[in-house]
């Protein structure tokens, strides 16, 4: 409820805030409101340059904005945000955003994309300053770089604002959760591509025919009772289909 409430939020401030750049537009003459006829258009406005970035939209680029906005988000100079949070919050965006795990690989640590590592992405986002490397403590991670407004940009105008809100969820999940709930979510994907059903058995199965994965389920965050759990929750989070049984 509280995350849907910030959605709603956040859409009612951005309608206010387009309502007023509106009126501020028909105020000072700039959109011109006239009759409409077949050989007029309804408004009339003034071609500005773009103000949204014109960098090329390319896959390590976008995860590099991606991992920017994740690190501002949830990672603190206490608490800077390490590689294993930003790499299940990155699979839980996507899953969110495009519904699709395409990049990720199964892992000891559950979903993991080598690209946003080893292609460059945190390269990139490093190198363009949009984050910083951190260490406080026994935690080392990334922090928001000084050229961090320049991802959220990008950002905004790729997939809005709401997708952030929708990440609230996830802040104060344990590790062992966000573990649990990407590995269960990635197999029940699989299933679901095979045609196959969503159950405690057939995703059990799944992790289990993994060399990597099938260890998980001696721990006990792998019990039973915590994988149904799991099912059901990215039933509710992400939206998917599945028996649960």
């Amino acid at each position: 409820m509280d995350t849907e409430i910030a959605t709603l939020e956040s859409k009612l401030s951005k309608a206010r805030q387009l309502k007023t750049g509106m009126m501020q537009e028909l105020l000072t003459g700039k959109i011109r409101l006239v009759r409409p006829s077949a050989s007029a258009v309804p408004f009339v406005v003034e071609q500005k340059a773009s103000a949204s970035p014109q960098r090329s939209h390319n896959a390590q680029f976008n995860e590099a904005v991606v991992i920017a906005v994740l690190v501002h988000g949830f990672g603190t100079e206490q608490f800077p945000l390490g590689r294993f949070r930003r790499m299940k919050f990155t699979y839980l965006l996507h899953r969110h955003i495009e519904h699709e795990t395409e990049g990720f690989l199964k892992k000891a640590a559950g979903p993991y994309n080598p690209s946003i590592k080893y292609g460059g992405a945190e390269k990139i986002a490093l190198k363009n300053g949009y984050v910083r490397e951190h260490s406080s403590g026994k935690f080392e991670g990334f922090i928001s770089g000084d050229n961090i407004a320049q991802a959220e940009e990008y950002f905004e105008n790729w997939y809005g604002l709401d997708a952030l809100a929708w990440m609230e969820q996830f802040r104060h999940k344990k590790n062992d959760d966000l573990e649990l709930l990407t590995t269960v979510d990635m197999a029940s994907e699989e299933l679901r591509r095979a045609g196959r059903a969503v159950n405690l058995s057939t995703v059990k199965q799944v992790i289990r025919s993994n060399a990597e994965w099938k260890a998980k389920l001696d721990r006990p965050v792998f019990s039973d009772p915590n994988i149904i759990s799991a099912i059901h929750s990215c039933e509710l989070i992400l939206d998917v289909e599945g028996d649960g049984s």
